[in-house]
């Protein structure tokens, strides 16, 4: 079985995939790939966590800090920042509509952007960090059962 942990990447991986401007660049924990060629793209992540339990059925509600980080790559036809705020805008849009995500979870709320930029000669990178606040909740036997 799975940790429902897993689970909510699972779902978080597959909806940021079908995000057109990532091409299939979506990658879990800190993976990124090391080319320009290969930008934008994005990973997602579980960054923080916290649990707290109520007796007597071992209930866990869990408040999971979900982290998505886009980097991207200036081009002629599009400035970065505009890159950027495409990739936070559409990946909402792609978290809330996830029907496999949403039944994992009581609350999705979008908690903080930060937006950072490197230039390099002529290249202009920059990354925006999404962050997202997930409440789920289990059975504290057994984690990998997500409750209602």
């Amino acid at each position: 079985m799975t940790h429902a942990r897993k689970s909510i990447i699972d779902e978080l991986i597959l909806a940021a995939l079908a995000i057109p401007i990532f091409g299939g660049r979506v990658f879990e924990g800190g993976a990124f790939p090391s080319g320009d060629d290969q930008l934008p793209a994005c990973r997602v992540d579980i960054s923080e966590e916290s649990v707290e339990t109520f007796l007597p059925d071992q209930r866990q509600f869990r408040a999971a800090i979900i982290e998505c980080v886009v980097r991207a790559l200036q081009s002629d036809a599009v400035p970065v920042s505009q890159v950027l705020d495409d990739a936070d805008e559409q990946l909402s849009v792609a978290f809330f509509a996830s029907t496999g995500l949403m039944a994992l979870s009581q609350q999705l709320e979008w908690e903080s952007m930060a937006k950072e930029y490197e230039t390099t000669g002529e290249k202009i990178r920059g990354e925006i960090t999404i962050r997202f606040r997930y409440l789920y909740s289990v059975d504290g036997a057994n984690p990998t059962t997500v409750l209602p």
